[in-house]
């Protein structure tokens, strides 16, 4: 039995993510074949295997939330430092998972143009860790402000474009 999770227990959910998938560097770190997996959680405390367990599935605000939070928090965890502005660009993060139809975008987010590359492969991990999560058929896509990513101590930063 599959159930739908909300954002009531969303927060539980993120903090069970967060300690069970860790993040994963896609350029060093291959992962291990359950990176791909669904979330498994299982009410019956006797039933203690994936196997036994039915995933919970999160619905499109949720996952959307939970997939765009991760990619945010990564981007300028992988981005390269700065030395001008002509160093930074913006990235969209974006999940898409064709066998289930989910097409999940956040706002634009800073980086190094050095690192888009490994931003790209965050996200194909990230679309491998939730798309069999999230439900069929979520389209979201943000409404955002525009933004510029400029050079600012070293560090790619969104500033308000004029």
């Amino acid at each position: 039995m599959t159930r739908v999770l909300g954002i009531a227990a969303l927060a539980s959910l993120l903090a069970a993510v967060g300690a069970c998938s860790g993040v994963h560097d896609p350029v060093t770190d291959a992962g291990d074949a359950s990176d791909a997996n669904p979330i498994y959680f299982d009410a019956d405390p006797h039933n203690v295997g994936p196997q036994d367990a039915a995933p919970y599935m999160l619905d499109c605000e949720g996952g959307t939330t939970v997939v765009v939070a991760r990619l945010e928090y990564e981007a300028p965890h992988i981005s390269a430092g700065c030395l001008t502005d002509a160093d930074c660009t913006t990235a969209e993060p974006r999940v898409t998972c064709a066998d289930t139809d989910v097409v999940i975008v956040g706002c634009p987010v800073a980086m190094a143009s050095a690192s888009t590359t490994a931003f790209a492969d965050r996200m194909d991990v990230a679309a491998a860790e939730f798309c069999g999560s999230i439900e069929s058929g979520c389209h979201s896509t943000p409404s955002c402000t525009n933004y510029d990513s400029r050079c600012v101590s070293g560090a790619c930063q969104l500033i308000a474009a004029p």
